[in-house]
């Protein structure tokens, strides 16, 4: 398995070679890097495989090898773009001079939301781009995550004296959420 929860199969025949993981890494992340100009273009309900396919230079059952279905390529991206972005949120954080305040938190997370289309159709579940993606489990998983991931940045916050403390934790997540 590679960090995008793809489907893998590895050639195990007499006489075969059997590609790296990086090759197959390298070749999936074409394919989802044609899915996310696809998906971008024409969106979810008119991109289809053999369009992925066309677009990624592989043939259409080379999709089915990382992926079964049109679906889990479509996830398979959205994870890579939410990962990406998670990690660009962190290194700008990590390189601002007002570090992890909520305002260097947000602004970041804003900024970020804004430069990936991906991920603005995501947040404001625009059905039109990611058609029912927008509302499957993967959104709920993702709100969840947020959820804890909140919950943890405001007690940081709170330990390093920028939140107030007097006010209840729950009270000072869901004003964030309501702003977020």
């Amino acid at each position: 398995m590679t960090k995008y929860n793809y489907l893998v199969i590895k050639s195990k025949g007499w006489g075969m070679a059997t590609q790296t993981d990086e090759a197959r890494e390298e070749r999936a992340n074409r394919i989802l890097d044609a899915a996310d100009t696809l998906i971008q273009r024409f969106g979810y309900k008119k991109t289809t495989m053999d369009d992925i396919a066309k677009q990624a230079g592989v043939a259409k059952g080379t999709l089915y090898l990382h992926w079964k279905t049109r679906d889990d390529l479509f996830l398979a991206l959205l994870v890579r773009e939410r990962s990406r972005v998670n990690k660009d949120i962190q290194q700008k954080i990590a390189t601002d001079s007002e570090g992890g305040t909520l305002h260097s938190m947000m602004k970041h997370a804003t900024q970020m939301a804004l430069t990936n289309p991906i991920i603005k159709a995501l947040m404001v579940q625009d059905a039109e781009m990611l058609g029912e993606l927008a509302r499957t489990e993967f959104s709920k998983r993702d709100i969840e995550r947020r959820i804890a991931l909140n919950r943890v940045l405001l007690e940081s916050l709170r330990a390093q004296g920028v939140l107030r403390t007097d006010i209840d934790l729950d009270k000072q997540f869901y004003m964030l959420w309501a702003i977020s």
